[in-house]
């Protein structure tokens, strides 16, 4: 038995009133999924517990059967195995992104840090290169300013990167002190979303009151230290956004995450563009397969995607599960075309040579494709709706159906999973 996992990140939409009211999904030539849709099971599931941020932690834990109320600490530790941290039991990371504000030379006077609006939480997709050199610059920059006793930064693919406190206090809740997920409050102003804004000012603990002014003093510092960098110049000269400001957000300890598969002895590998799967991947037991040009937006490389994951079953592999990114990151920047374009590319260029390999084996396999969570262009974040889903059995075809497509509208009429973990176990059972 082989199986094969697509997360299509974000894909899940609203109808879009400008294209006949139907959703990226429905608008996109998806002919692969959706000949595996009319002979498959087709149906929601519900990735995001109530009361839970709606991210991609929480529903990436949620679809590979890890219930996020047990198992999720936070996002950043998950990205954090991903760049070789190895975190103590003490320890407390934070996921920091290189984001675009609204800058004071832009309104043609000074603004006050907390009125300045987020623009942008990747800085215009800035590449790894000019991303790290920024991490690597503002990190040399606050420790000869003394504000990183007992911290450190790694800059891990495009805007990303991990901020970790080391030997926190016990009395340190990660999300009391940290921002807002920057993606969460594009075009605001960010003052009432920056570090301890869910703090009892009048009785939280010491450490968190402490944490939280470093956290934003070091916001602040690094938005003065960045606005007016080489890169960033350069960067504005070339029509692009500057990474203008280190937001730190996204905190938790150290998880206790199992091996994947439920109890089963499999051989997996992860494939993806982006630390936080790659994280969950390390933390799981699976390999981690670097794809070249593989970018975590619409430019990334589809074929090389679908290439790795055809030679990680040749490998001998029992499960490949790639992620991608780009119709999550085109969600945000509120690009329809782009999201239409990223799904027809993930079902052409990765989901179809996987399938041609699968079925040229005579073995039997099992696919699953699904969203971790929406991204609606509509809000240009992330919302909790049950996503849709496929899963086909090579060996139990359901009775065809062209009716039955990977959308949302299918997915309402299908099966569903009111538990996101469940999903997992239904997938993997043979």
């Amino acid at each position: 038995m082989k199986y094969f996992i697509l997360v299509t990140d974000g894909a899940g939409d609203y109808p879009l009133p400008d294209r006949g009211n139907k959703t990226p999904l429905q608008l996109a030539d998806n002919s692969v999924v959706n000949e595996l849709a009319h002979r498959g099971t087709v149906g929601r599931c519900k990735t995001i517990p109530d009361g839970m941020e709606a991210g991609s932690d929480v529903g990436h834990l949620s679809l590979l059967g890890y219930p996020p109320e047990e198992f999720h600490t936070g996002r950043a530790p998950l990205e954090a195995a991903s760049m070789g941290i190895e975190l103590g039991e003490e320890d407390v990371t934070f996921r920091g992104n290189i984001v675009t504000l609204k800058s004071a030379s832009e309104d043609g006077d000074n603004v006050p840090f907390e009125d300045l609006e987020m623009v942008d939480h990747s800085s215009g997709d800035i590449s790894t290169e000019e991303g790290k050199k920024l991490y690597d610059d503002l990190h040399e920059y606050l420790r000869k300013e003394g504000l990183l006793k007992n911290i450190f930064m790694q800059h891990g693919v495009s805007y990303r990167g991990a901020f970790v406190i080391e030997k926190a206090s016990k009395d340190l809740t990660p999300g009391k002190v940290e921002s807002e997920p920057p993606h969460n409050i594009i075009g605001k102003k960010i003052g009432s979303y920056l570090p301890g804004f869910k703090i009892n000012r009048e009785g939280d603990t010491e450490a968190n009151c402490f944490v939280a002014g470093r956290i934003r003093e070091i916001m602040e510092r690094s938005y003065e230290f960045l606005k007016g960098h080489p890169v960033n110049k350069a960067r504005v000269e070339r029509g692009l956004r500057p990474g203008n400001c280190l937001w730190i957000w996204g905190g938790g300890r150290k998880p206790a995450l199992v091996s994947y598969g439920n109890g089963r002895r499999l051989k997996c590998s992860v494939i993806s563009a982006v630390d936080l799967i790659k994280g969950i991947g390390v933390l799981t037991g699976m390999k981690v397969v670097n794809v070249e040009g593989a970018t975590g937006n619409k430019e990334t490389n589809f074929k090389g995607k679908g290439e790795a994951a055809v030679e990680a079953f040749k490998g001998g592999d029992d499960l490949v599960f790639v992620h991608v990114e780009g119709p999550d990151e085109c969600g945000h920047q509120g690009d329809a075309d782009g999201k239409i374009f990223c799904l027809e590319q993930i079902d052409e260029n990765i989901l179809k040579p996987v399938l041609t390999h699968l079925k040229n084996t005579g073995e039997r396999y099992k696919i699953l494709v699904m969203p971790d969570h929406y991204t609606p262009i509509e809000l240009r974040t992330h919302s909790g709706d049950p996503v849709p889903f496929v899963i086909y059995d090579s060996e139990k075809e359901e009775a065809f159906d062209e009716a039955r497509y990977y959308t949302e509208e299918s997915g309402e009429k299908g099966m569903i999973f009111e538990d996101g973990s469940e999903i997992a176990e239904a997938f993997l059972a043979e």
